[in-house]
């Protein structure tokens, strides 16, 4: 038994893991490794479009063989394309290549295993990931399409109506982070091979429109089109991108941790906070035509501008025109503050006495909002005086006033 420490996250040991497997397999399977002499089967390790050559192929030949001017199929995400090699290329030795423009070895015929270019027409759709195989005799062309298909359907890429916009390198890369994003959570609307394209920024876009938190694109190992990175700037849709896969989805939890954060502050910014306080006695400053009177705040918090009640009959007395302490004007005032309000439009001794006890009135569907979604996000002592506030209503109302 052999176990070497390794870290996905920051890359250490793979080298040495690496090593390890190679030694175990030289030591212990070189006996059943199996060759096939007959036509090529590879893997599509990266598309590249290479200056004189266009689009082409760095593939890995696993098995069998390819000759220059073979048929093959190879799996593109519109499915299965048919084309003929135009020219095999290797790289050159080390000290062979003086001149790196000319970098490549042409080949009449390679033998797997190898590393190899094709240079081939219509690659434009293949993607990195993808299998290839050459079609030894015209009628087992349909045979080998249905394989490669069959390979491609295996990768199972299950997508939403609304969800992020994800792209990656290559297809394995890409069913890693479709399985590892929705293993925590994540609902993913679209996923690709290739670069992030304008395309993808529009789709994200649209997204936002029905949820501002998943209009997003997550890019692992791949770059931005500058016609993209354009558009993300004047649609202000965020791009996430890292070569690791577990950074990628951390950033993407910071963003939306910190979006529905302010999402929930704006959204209680707009909602009537509740509030229970009582005038202090002997602090009555003016009587009527602005009365000011001190106050201290018992459970919850006040607001200028707000309307409020007596506790004892649930009767409305006024709007609190401002909020004043040692001569500065206040927004607000929470819990234990004592400080002077004025109210116009009353007369203390009518409409007010000296230690009534009041409330805040909190509209009926803020009073949902505050027991149902934003119950979490308020204060103990604002709940003390929201369910006080609700139960005097419901004297006052119905049984089941503010449910």
């Amino acid at each position: 038994m052999a176990i070497v420490p390794t870290s996905a996250k920051t890359g250490e040991g793979i080298s040495t893991l690496l090593i390890v497997l190679t030694g175990l397999v030289q030591q212990y399977l070189q006996d059943h490794i199996r060759y096939s002499d007959g036509p090529g089967k590879g893997v599509v390790l990266e598309v590249k479009n290479e200056p004189g050559y266009g689009v082409t192929l760095d593939c890995l030949l696993y098995d069998g063989y390819i000759k220059k001017g073979d048929l093959f199929v190879v799996g593109s995400l519109a499915g299965p394309v048919e084309t003929k090699v135009r020219a095999l290329l290797r790289p050159k030795a080390l000290d062979e290549m003086r001149d790196p423009r000319n970098k490549f070895d042409s080949e009449v015929t390679i033998y797997a295993a190898a590393g190899l270019k094709i240079l081939a027409p219509n690659l434009e759709n293949v993607v990195a990931g993808s299998p290839f195989r050459v079609v030894d005799s015209s009628n087992k062309l349909e045979e080998i399409k249905g394989e490669i298909e069959a390979e491609l359907n295996a990768i199972q890429i299950k997508t939403e109506k609304t969800g992020v916009i994800i792209k990656a390198d290559a297809l394995g890369s890409l069913e890693a982070l479709v399985g590892f994003l929705q293993d925590n959570g994540v609902k993913i609307h679209k996923a690709s091979v290739g670069p992030v394209t304008r395309t993808d920024v529009i789709n994200a876009a649209a997204i936002r429109e029905k949820d501002p938190i998943q209009g997003v694109v997550l890019a692992f190992s791949v770059k931005t089109l500058k016609d993209a990175q354009e558009e993300a700037e004047e649609l202000a849709i965020r791009i996430f991108s890292n070569d690791v896969i577990y950074r990628l989805l951390e950033e993407y939890e910071t963003y939306v941790e910190k979006r529905k954060a302010e999402d929930t502050a704006a959204a209680l910014s707009e909602i009537v906070k509740p509030g229970k306080f009582q005038v202090l006695p002997n602090y009555i400053f003016h009587q009527s035509n602005p009365a000011i009177f001190g106050v201290k705040v018992l459970a919850g918090e006040i607001q200028s501008r707000k309307t409020f009640m007596r506790a004892e009959n649930g009767e409305k007395v006024g709007i609190i025109h401002q909020i004043q302490d040692k001569g500065q004007s206040l927004p607000s005032a929470k819990k234990g503050e004592e400080v002077a309000v004025s109210v116009k439009n009353i007369t203390i001794g009518r409409q007010l006495k000296e230690d009534d006890t009041l409330f805040i009135i909190v509209p009926e569907s803020h009073v949902r909002l505050l027991m149902g979604k934003y119950r979490d996000q308020i204060s103990g002592d604002h709940k003390e005086a929201l369910r006080e506030y609700v139960q005097l209503m419901r004297k006052k109302t119905n049984a089941w006033w503010g449910a």
